[in-house]
């Protein structure tokens, strides 16, 4: 009754024009006309109150709500689903277009929407502040407006959304794209925990002959004239004795000459004109499927590696560099190999 009265006030004090509501008592507000604004949108959605409820909510036709929420990414934009027990890197148009197939429902402004379920993606708790796996209950597609919004971040990586689209900002507040500055960047997810499921052997999936077998291990036995054998493999001496001496040696020098070694896997795996060296398999846990996401948000290769092999992961906080560093000597064995490397 007090928001009515001021807007009475309002209509006849500042705008100098008749007063609408006139109520004496909160029943006289049924059927009078009010305007729905959701706190992300600019533009009121005219309704007619037709009565009340204890609960703290407002209900209305789906029309009403749907009118407010004219807010979505573009359709391009990558989002990570749960689907049971794995995850799936889909655009919210191969989202929206796979359930949007039947039975769709439309409204007034032209919006395509339905319920759906067996969905999960991460989404920002308001209350624990924090980034948390959440139903998807919805999808709906909208006509897009004419102009939209390109976010960019330092690192390069860019997301196109409406005007207003409503981020989380450092301190969890609703921030709208068109006045982002710093928003909450998602890194501490918590992710559901995930059993061991399998162990890639990388010595099966690798080029065999870049492959490097590094091993304290005697390759080729006692009493053996080096030179007969670089000889019998068509190279130098001093090419075949610096494999020794770097105890590093060539996959199919080792095949050959001590195929057992293999089987024992008492070494370690490293590749042609590099020093480093990693664990024979990979297993496909917590800690691997978090640097695959590291470099899925942050990581590139290059397409042309003649000399060399490297993929990068771009990490401006210590924070990330710290559990990056944690991640990648978990699932290699790998520790920092250069002074001022991460």
């Amino acid at each position: 009754m007090k928001t009515a009265r001021f807007i009475d006030d309002l209509l006849t004090r500042y705008y100098k024009v008749e007063s609408y509501y006139n109520i004496d008592k909160i029943e006289d507000l049924i059927g009078k006309l009010v305007i729905g604004l959701a706190p992300h949108t600019s533009a009121g959605v005219l309704g007619r109150l037709v009565g009340f409820t204890t609960a703290s909510v407002g209900y209305a036709h789906p029309f009403f709500h749907a009118a407010k929420r004219r807010n979505c990414f573009h359709g391009d934009e990558k989002l990570l689903v749960q689907r049971g027990d794995s995850f799936e890197l889909l655009t919210i148009r191969e989202l929206f277009e796979s359930n949007l197939i039947v039975k769709n429902e439309k409204d007034d402004f032209g919006t395509e929407y339905k319920k759906i379920n067996g969905l999960k993606t991460f989404a920002f708790n308001i209350k624990t502040r924090k980034f948390e796996l959440a139903d998807i209950t919805h999808v709906s597609k909208h006509i897009a407006p004419e102009k939209l919004i390109e976010l960019k971040t330092k690192s390069g990586r860019k997301i196109t959304v409406t005007k207003d689209h409503a981020f989380p900002g450092r301190s969890g507040e609703k921030v709208k794209a068109q006045d982002a500055n710093e928003l909450l960047i998602p890194w501490n997810l918590k992710r559901p925990l995930i059993a061991s499921k399998e162990n890639i052997d990388l010595l099966s999936i690798a080029d065999a002959q870049d492959i490097m077998i590094r091993t304290e291990s005697d390759v080729f036995g006692e009493d053996v004239q080096f030179s007969h054998i670089s000889n019998d493999l068509g190279m130098s001496y001093k090419t075949f004795t610096n494999y020794i001496y770097r105890k590093s040696y060539p996959f199919e020098i080792v095949s050959r000459f001590n195929p057992e070694l293999i089987d024992t896997g008492n070494y370690l795996l490293g590749s042609k004109r590099d020093k480093v060296s990693i664990k024979l398999s990979i297993t496909v846990n917590e800690d691997f499927l978090s640097l695959l996401g590291f470099y899925l948000a942050e990581g590139f290769i290059k397409k042309n590696q003649d000399n060399c092999h490297q993929v990068s992961i771009t990490a401006t906080k210590e924070w990330a560099r710290r559990i990056l560093r944690d991640k990648i000597n978990a699932v290699f064995g790998l520790s920092r190999v250069f002074p001022g490397t991460m």
